[in-house]
């Protein structure tokens, strides 16, 4: 049932990256972005928690240290693949920011010292091939004047080699934590604190505006008010995926965003129909099918 369950929420966050794209613009607009949710939605999430009885803190120090690397891994690709996101087309910079799939579970396997089996390495051999044929080489290779795919798909690559980091973190802090409660309510407190702190730095010594009238004027617009709900309880089911699935499953799971990009760039953006993308989406689906198929452990609701 989880596995489905994180096909679902990866389907539902290529959308919201759309969103992304829509609302941001350079600097400032795209601050707004983090701060609606870390805010706004953490805050309703942790009255909630109080009101059920589940409010419990972590007491592994360790938690926080590594919450604390994951925001400042976060802030700094969110900035990079939002600037790339806006200078190049959507499947482009969607396939681009997937691909990190590979690493997370090299990464995984390394680090973690989480399993996977033969036929499961091939699995991800086979979605690697899919993603590699929704590439855009002629953004890649062309470079003429007045053209920025060159620029904004670079920078979306930089910041695809700082997911694999992320996700380790994210996991490595629910290893420190003794139920999903506490890891929730570690992570909703510290998301407010951390992204308070940061933000208000950058706000007040770079900046040098008040970013609440730009945030009440983002929050009652009718997408940012989608945007920043959409992405609370995306980032609400992620944690419980995270929590409760091996990292290398839930990144193969991950790249059903990359056909669901394609579709979303055509039906929003115009964006071209291309025989290659239909089969890179089967070869995905297959990598995906083939790697649940042998997977020991994949979760219970």
């Amino acid at each position: 049932m989880l596995p489905l369950v994180a096909v679902a929420n990866s389907i539902i966050n290529t959308y919201l990256d759309s969103l992304k794209r829509d609302l941001s613009n350079d600097g400032f607009e795209t601050i707004i972005l983090i701060l609606s949710i870390a805010l706004i939605s953490s805050p309703v999430f942790l009255l909630v928690l109080l009101g059920l009885g589940k409010f419990h803190m972590p007491v592994d120090p360790t938690f926080y240290l590594l919450w604390f690397g994951l925001t400042l891994l976060t802030v700094v690709e969110f900035i990079m693949y939002i600037w790339g996101l806006t200078r190049t087309r959507f499947l482009a910079a969607n396939t681009f920011q997937s691909l990190a799939f590979v690493m997370t579970t090299l990464y995984a396997v390394l680090i973690l010292r989480e399993s996977i089996v033969t036929l499961q390495i091939v699995a991800v051999a086979i979605g690697l091939l899919g993603a590699i044929l929704f590439f855009d080489w002629k953004s890649l290779l062309n470079s003429r004047s007045g053209e920025s795919n060159n620029s904004g798909l670079l920078m979306v690559l930089l910041s695809i080699f700082l997911l694999p980091f992320g996700s380790i973190m994210y996991k490595s802090a629910a290893l420190h934590t003794s139920s999903y409660e506490e890891f929730l309510t570690g992570r909703l407190v510290m998301d407010f604190v951390y992204y308070s702190i940061f933000f208000g730095g950058l706000f007040i010594f770079w900046y040098k505006k008040n970013p609440f009238p730009k945030l009440a004027s983002f929050v009652s617009s009718w997408t940012g008010g989608v945007f920043m709900i959409g992405s609370a309880l995306v980032e609400l089911v992620g944690s419980y995926l995270f929590f409760k699935l091996p990292v290398p499953l839930l990144t193969i799971l991950g790249t059903i965003s990359i056909p669901s990009g394609y579709f979303i760039g055509h039906i929003k953006y115009k964006e071209h129909i291309n025989a290659r993308y239909i089969f890179g989406a089967i070869l995905i689906v297959i990598a995906v099918i083939v790697f649940v198929g042998t997977g020991g452990d994949l979760g219970s609701v």
